[in-house]
């Protein structure tokens, strides 16, 4: 009478290769996700920082003029009347860029998940020509798995010329 069932070389064989493709399939999800992270990191520092340089490329281009930093100062401040005749500030607060108009609530620039530091503005115009205002400032994120690979930084630069 013949016996039914697996040796066990047919089992130790089953188990490893079933062990070796969860081993595979894991490592790729694990690479996915990570990706993705990193992809989400990425995309929500580009779109804040250029969503603020845009905002100010725009209230500057129209503004009526540049209050502070006069020409050849540099600041951490940037002061000018906008073309409704209202005092705008823009300014870092705590990690955020933020706009004042006319001593109202401030209205923050940049989305609160991103860390703004290093805000400096220079006004590189001439005295009673034009004003031509360099913004700069370094954006950075900090991801949710906390490794350093799904962190990410970069620097906005920009130079805008009023009319």
């Amino acid at each position: 009478m013949r016996q039914r069932g697996f040796t066990l070389i047919e089992l130790l064989l089953s188990v490893s290769l079933i062990s070796g493709i969860l081993a595979t399939t894991s490592i790729f999800y694990i690479a996915i996700v990570s990706s993705r992270e990193k992809s989400a990191v990425i995309t929500t520092v580009e779109e804040s920082g250029a969503r603020a340089i845009d905002e100010l490329t725009n209230l500057l281009r129209s503004a009526q003029s540049i209050t502070m930093p006069t020409p050849g100062i540099s600041t951490s401040t940037l002061t000018f009347v906008t073309s409704t005749s209202s005092v705008a500030v823009v300014s870092l607060v705590g990690t955020s860029l933020t706009l004042t108009l006319d001593n109202n609530p401030p209205i923050v620039l940049t989305n609160p998940d991103v860390i703004i530091t290093g805000f400096s503005v220079a006004n590189q115009g001439t005295v009673g020509v034009s004003d031509s205002i360099k913004i700069n400032f370094t954006a950075t994120k900090i991801g949710t798995s906390g490794r350093d690979e799904s962190n990410y930084t970069t620097i906005f630069e920009t130079i805008v010329t009023t009319r």
